[in-house]
C-alpha cells in the first residue's frame, strides 16, 4: 500500500500520520492535531503517529512520537475513533531503542566527566590545599576506620561542587575510600 493511501496528511508541519481508515469527526481530528502540534517532551521531535495501545486487557487510542516512542500524553476517547481497530499498534520497540541509545550516550558522557574529574583532582592546587587541610583536621587519621593514616578526602555530597565547605569532606585511607564508593557495601546503602 503506498504512503498516500495509507495516511491522511503525512506531510504537514510536524508530521502527524493518521490512518486513512480513521474516519474521524472534525472535533476528534482537531483534538488529535492539537496534541501533535508541539514537539515531543522527551526528544523534541515533531513526528507523530496515531495508534492503538494495548494497556492491560483493553486498548486506548494515543499518539506516539516516531523518534523516541513516547506517548503524546493522555489517551483519546476511544468512542471518538470509530475505526480504532485499524490503527497501527503502539510500538514499544521504538522506545526501547531510544532508551538504549540514550543510556549509551549518557554512559559515555559520565565516563568523560569522570576522566576530567580525575585529571582535575591530580592537578588542581585548590583541591590539593583543601585536601591537606581536611587530613590535618583529622590529625592524619582515617575518620572511617580510625586505624590507618588518611591519604584522601572523601566528598560526603557533591551538592556543593568539587570544592565544598570542608565540613562536607572527611579524611579517609585508600581502603575506606574504595569501600565508600563500592556498590553493595553496607556503608554506601546501595546494592550490588
Amino acid at each position: 500500500m503506498d504512503k498516500a493511501k495509507r495516511w491522511i496528511n503525512p506531510d504537514e508541519a510536524g508530521t502527524l500520520k493518521i490512518p486513512s481508515s480513521a474516519n474521524l469527526a472534525a472535533s476528534a481530528l482537531e483534538r488529535v492535531r492539537g496534541r501533535a502540534a508541539g514537539p515531543c517532551k522527551t526528544c523534541e521531535a515533531e513526528d507523530w503517529l496515531l495508534t492503538k495501545w494495548q494497556r492491560g486487557t483493553g486498548y486506548s487510542v494515543d499518539i506516539q512520537c516516531l523518534s523516541c516512542g513516547r506517548s503524546g500524553g493522555q489517551p483519546f476517547q476511544r468512542n471518538e475513533h470509530p475505526n480504532w481497530e485499524s490503527y497501527p499498534e503502539f510500538d514499544r520497540t521504538v522506545q526501547d531503542r531510544w532508551d538504549t541509545t540514550q543510556s549509551e550516550k549518557y554512559k559515555k558522557q559520565r565516563e568523560e566527566r569522570s576522566a576530567g574529574y580525575e585529571t582535575w583532582l591530580r592537578i588542581s592546587p585548590e583541591w590539593a590545599e583543601l585536601r591537606s587541610r581536611v587530613i590535618a583536621r583529622a590529625n592524619g587519621r582515617c575518620e572511617a576506620c580510625m586505624e590507618r593514616p588518611a591519604t584522601q578526602a572523601h566528598h560526603i555530597t557533591y551538592d556543593y561542587g568539587r570544592l565544598p565547605p570542608a565540613f562536607h569532606l572527611v579524611a579517609v585511607c585508600r581502603e575506606c575510600h574504595n569501600r565508600l564508593h563500592a556498590s553493595g557495601d553496607p556503608w554506601t546503602g546501595s546494592s550490588a
